[in-house]
Formats: structure tokens, sequence, C-alpha cells
């Protein structure tokens, strides 16, 4: 009799959605028919044959899919979300075929299923609802085909707003399957949609429901339940709202709470605290700028794509306290990774291709000890389908050293650091050795004064004594050229005009290159430093004492006295003599008396000859005229419409720079960065920020 009844409700439910005009007698009938059922006590404490038989298919049905999630949890769950159970039927046309032998309930997306007993029914006055049309055609009539009625009821289980598309999965919930405008860069996932009839809360986001979109920042509601893998390469922020009980977010990356004691009703034993409740890692942005990341102590499992492509990642730690690490929980096809497992032991649950470091070479694996490391390998993990890895067979090449290195022998310093900064802990090894290091400097801090002192008492001591030093010049700060009195076209000059230490200090004519352009600094007492202006290093003795023949070239500047010089007037009108402040008795001095190209200019005893006198001529600061830091177009001078171009605007290392039509695209646009010296600039393109660059330093023509 009872199953007669419900079939009554079903029939008069299923009319009234075809036909309104009998909805206030369906009303009457289901009004007296909830009056029978409440008198006669409840309908599902009473099972008739047909119900028997209902309930042992649901039943098996239910085994199985338990029995395979179990299964499939033993050894990793490659969706990366905790198992949701089977979903049951939304609509009231799908209730009538399950119950009818002659016709099928419509697919309902066995990927992800959620059980309806975990589901609570959202508050209707959440501020977050979204308006949502449902798919399904509002003339459908009750008398089309079986094929029309599963396909219609096959549309009603999906609904869409502005940005997602849902599949219902219970009467008041629904999930995220999709992205209608996969464009949109904010998703804000609401709590609650509906479709003019119906509310739903918004309680899980399918895998790959957002992947391959322009996704940068994601919002997740109190709502949200599940949450599973997602690949989104552009992502930067993840927030989730208050008062999830799931899901929370620590320095921006999103984690889920075990089913322990958090948002159960079951209690926490005696002693427990939140300290020890554990936390699955789900997802990490790809789009973080961060260059390391330590997992936290309390993460026990590493999600599928819980590192998907994290472009700017170099460095992951993992601590004490993983469990498992499921099948990709780490995609880095295109840069290398240091992955440091500083535990007693490998995981329990380690799927065989938890890293898939395809294509990207120079990845390094530390282990805490030796034994980590065999276990690992005994473990025989699999990596990729990579050419570097894996031969043509598909086996795994006994040497692929430049890929992936393995080392047993500790945690390296600077990654121990990190996890130590992490946790607050102090590392007293560390700790000792800065003091040492703070003791060692002090004391070599105080020796460098002793040192000056002396290096001050002999200096004045050389000047009382020198031979042939003249009176202070009186040269102010600027530009100059350094003319040798052996010859008017011919100046002191850095050789090559070159840019490295131990350049050369020749004589040489005047060059373009500004090789002959130095800049004289007074320092005090008669002192100069005299700095090459196309590399900004000072002009230096070879050692730090002087000699005959002692050679001269460029150094970093230092304050050495090797560095520092004393510009004397010299017998003839306007002239001078350059000394060495190591001893004034040493100047500067042209090899030989020659006045060849290139001749070398070394340190020599005063003997007031031309080869050691010299004609300071004032230049004008060749940086006034230089450009501006900023971003420029390249013209060619002889046809003005054509501009250094970015060959098809590539970003690769190594992509041709041509000439071409100017379009003011930003392959067309460089950054002028200046050196800071000798007008030198880097110039690099505004699109790839990678620099003009001469292939393989070659000087040739059309290099």
């Amino acid at each position: 009799m009872k199953k007669k009844l419900l079939a009554v409700i079903l029939s008069v439910f299923i009319a009234t959605t075809a036909l309104p005009e009998t909805a206030v007698m369906a009303a009457a009938v289901q009004e007296s028919i909830e009056e029978t059922v409440v008198s006669s006590g409840s309908v599902d404490n009473t099972e008739t044959d047909s119900d028997v038989t209902s309930s042992e298919s649901k039943t098996e049905t239910g085994s199985t899919a338990s029995g395979t999630d179990s299964e499939s949890k033993s050894e990793t769950n490659t969706d990366g979300a905790p198992d949701k159970p089977s979903q049951e039927s939304v609509s009231a046309s799908q209730a009538s075929s399950a119950n009818s032998p002659e016709s099928e309930a419509p697919d309902s997306s066995s990927e992800t299923s959620h059980d309806a007993s975990s589901n609570t029914s959202p508050e209707t006055s959440s501020n977050t609802s979204s308006n949502i049309s449902s798919a399904t055609s509002s003339d459908t009539s009750p008398n089309t085909s079986s094929d029309t009625s599963s396909k219609g009821a096959e549309q009603s289980d999906r609904v869409k707003d502005d940005v997602f598309e849902y599949q219902k999965i219970s009467p008041a919930e629904v999930e995220v399957i999709a992205m209608e405008k996969p464009e949109v860069t904010d998703a804000v996932i609401p709590e609650e949609v509906t479709d003019g009839e119906n509310t739903y809360s918004v309680v899980s986001v399918k895998k790959d429901a957002l992947s391959n979109s322009s996704v940068e920042s994601i919002q997740i509601p109190s709502t949200v339940k599940y949450f599973e893998s997602q690949e989104l390469q552009n992502l930067r922020v993840i927030t989730v709202a208050p008062g999830n009980e799931k899901f929370f977010t620590k320095d921006g990356v999103l984690f889920a709470k075990e089913e322990t004691y958090e948002g159960t009703k079951e209690e926490m034993p005696e002693g427990t605290t939140q300290e020890d409740l554990k936390f699955e890692l789900v997802l990490y942005p790809s789009a973080s700028p961060e260059k390391e990341y330590v997992v936290p102590r309390q993460t026990a499992v590493i999600r599928t794509g819980a590192f998907f492509e994290a472009v700017n990642l170099q460095t992951i730690a993992l601590q004490e306290g993983i469990e498992e690490i499921q099948e990709k929980a780490v995609v880095s096809p295109a840069n290398a990774l240091e992955i440091a497992f500083d535990l007693e032991e490998i995981p329990a649950r380690l799927a065989k291709q938890a890293l898939y470091l395809d294509k990207a070479g120079g990845n390094k694996i530390y282990f805490k000890s030796l034994e980590v490391l065999d276990a690992f390998k005994a473990f025989e993990p699999l990596f990729a389908d990579s050419p570097l890895i894996y031969d043509a067979d598909g086996v795994l090449l006994s040497d692929y050293a430049d890929v992936i290195a393995f080392s047993g022998d500790g945690i390296p310093k600077e990654i121990r650091k990190l996890i130590n900064k992490v946790n607050g802990a102090e590392d007293e090894e560390e700790k000792a050795e800065e003091e040492k290091k703070e003791e060692k400097a002090d004391e070599e801090e105080k020796a460098e004064e002793e040192k000056k002192e002396e290096k001050a008492e002999k200096e004045e001591e050389k000047e009382a004594a020198a031979v042939g030093a003249g009176q202070d010049a009186q040269v102010a700060e600027g530009y100059y050229r350094i003319n040798t009195l052996l010859a008017d076209s011919k100046f002191l000059k850095i050789n090559n005009a070159t840019v490295d230490a131990g350049g050369n200090v020749q004589i040489g004519a005047a060059t373009a290159d500004t090789a002959d352009f130095f800049k004289i600094t007074p320092l005090g007492d008669g002192l100069y430093t005299i700095t090459a202006f196309c590399s900004n290093k000072a002009v230096s003795l070879n050692g730090t004492a002087v000699s005959n023949t002692v050679n001269v070239l460029q150094k970093d500047y230092t304050g050495d006295l090797s560095q520092k010089w004393y510009i004397r007037q010299a017998a003839t009108a306007g002239t001078v003599t350059i000394a060495s402040a190591v001893d004034p008795k040493f100047v500067l001095d042209v090899s030989g008396g020659l006045s060849n190209e290139g001749q070398n200019v070394w340190a020599y005893g005063n003997n007031h000859s031309m080869a050691q006198t010299w004609k300071l001529e004032t230049v004008s600061d060749p940086t006034a005229d230089a450009p501006a830091n900023g971003v420029y177009f390249i013209h060619n001078v002889r046809n003005s419409e054509r501009v250094v171009d970015v060959y098809m605007g590539s970003a690769d290392n190594g992509a041709n720079v041509w000439l071409y039509d100017y379009n003011g695209t930003r392959a067309q646009q460089f950054y002028l960065r200046s050196l800071g010296f000798g007008n030198l600039y880097s110039i690099v393109n505004v699109y790839s920020n990678k620099s003009l660059d001469a292939y393989n330093n070659q000087t040739t023509s059309g290099t």
C-alpha cells in the first residue's frame, strides 16, 4: 500500500511539472498522502519485496564503490581529493525512472560523487547567492519518448551562472564542474546558487573545473567541503571564507583538514591539541613569486597537483610527519627543483610518479641520510616519459645525472636554514659560527686601523724625504685626457677600452671609445685617484710595492696606496709628474721613452725626462649627453621607418634580432640600463626581459 502511495506522489509530481493546471490537485493529493503517512508512521520503516530489491541494489553498488575507494586510497588518490560518496538523483523525473524497471536513470557524472548524508542544506539568508538558469526546457512533455526524457533529466542536472557551470549532486547541493568564462581572472565561488525555483549550496569544486583558465585568484566560500586538483598556471592568490570547516590557507597555500576531530562531533582524546591535527596540502599558487617553500610539519598528505608548474619555485623542503605523497604531487616540466626530504624514512604511501620532472635539467633531491636515499631508490620511483630519463623503449636510463642528482649526505646548509627559520628554531651551530665571524671581523677591523695608522706615518716620512717632487698641481676634480710630452697626439689610455681588472695602461691616439678619458679626484694632502672612465677602475701599480719597471694597470678601487698618486708641477710650465704614493721617487713613465701606439707605461725612478712628463687636458663630462635609463625604439639611421625587432616577438634564448617596419609592439621596445660607467648600457627587450647578446662573444661582421 505504501509503495503505491509513493508511486502516486511521484506521478503527481511529474504531471505537475508539465501541466501547471494540475498543481492545485497535486498539492491536495500530496497533503492527503502526507497526513496518511503521519498517521501510519514512517514509510521508510516498512519494506516490501520491491523495496528490499532496491535496497539490495543500492547496497551492492555502494559496497563496490566503497571497495574501489578504499583500494585507491591505500595506494594514492589520483584525483587529489578525499573520497566522496555516490551522487543521488535530484529530479522527480529521475526518481520516477529509478522506480520503473523499464526506464534507466541518466548518467550523472560518476567521476566525483558525494554522500547526501554528509551535506547540509544552505541557509536561505546567505549574502553570496548567485542567480543561475536551469538547462531544462520549460515545455518538456511527459509524453515524449524515453530517450528525450532521459536527455531532459540530464539537462536538468546542470545549471549555470555568469562564470561557472554546476552539477546538481543532491536536492540541495551542487558542485562546480566547469567555467563558463575561462578568461575570468578573479574566480569568486558563491556559497549558493538558484535556478529560479530552488536554491542550492555550493559544496564542491570538481577536478579540473577551473583548469586551463586565466584565473589568478580564487575565493572559496564557507560551504565548500571538497576541492579537487586544478591546473592553474596563473594562480597567485587563494582565499578561504571564515567559517569554512574544511579548508584554510597558510602563507598563501591551500590546505584541507584531515577527517580527524576538527569539524566533527567526535571529541579529541585528552591531551590532544590543535597542533596534533594533520593537514593535507591541496594547492600551491603556481604564479607565486616565492623561490623557496617549506612544507609545514603538520602536513600529512601532499595531494595530486599540489605543486603544479610553479614557475618561480626553486626549492621544496619536506618535513617529518608526511605520510602520503600522491601521484604527480609535484609537476615541474620546465624549471629545475631542489627537493629536500628532511625525513627519517620515506612516506608510507608514496606514489610511483609523485615527482613529475619531465625535461627539467639540474634537479637535485636531497635526503637526510643514505638509508633514506637507499629506501627511496629501492622503491624504484618513476619520474616522467622524458627522453632525458627514459630511452625510446620507455626503459629508465642507468645514468640520468644531468636531469636528477641524488644526495644522501644530509640536507644542505642553506635549506636547513630555511627549515629552521620556518619552525622558529635556533641552530646552535649556526649561532656559534656567526659569533665567531663577528669576532674575526672585529679583529680584522682593528688590524686595519693599525695598518692605516702605520701607512700614514710612512707617507709622512716619504713625503718629507721625497726627491724631485714639486709642489701640488692643485688639480680640480673632473674628466681629463693625459697627454705625454713625447707626442702631442698620444695619450694615456686603457688597452682596448676593456672593463676587465688587469687591463693594461699604455699610450695611444685618441679614440671614440673613451679609453683615454680619466676622472681625477683629489683626496687631500696632495693625493689623487685616477679612474678610467671606460671601466670605472683605478690606475694602479701591479702589486703593493714599487720599483723600476713595475707595471701599471687598472684594478677595482680598494683604497690601497698603490692606487693613489701625487700630481706635482713639473719644470715645464703647464706640465706635471705623476708620482706613486707608495714611494714618490717613482713616477709614471713611458717605457723606453718611445711614442709608439700601444707603448707600455710603468713606474720608474724620477729622472725628469719627457717620458715622465704629462699635460692634463680638460674634457667635458662624457655622461652629460648620455641617454637616460628608459624604454626606447632603436631606429635605423638609413631608414628611420625600420627599427630593431625581436623576430616573431620570441622570448626564447637565442632568438634572432633584425630590422623590421615599426609597429609599436613590445618586440620593438627596449630598456636602456646604464652600467654606471663608460656610457655603457645593457639593452633589454621589454617583452622577454632578455638582453641583446653577441652570439658566443663573437665580434666578427655578421655575428
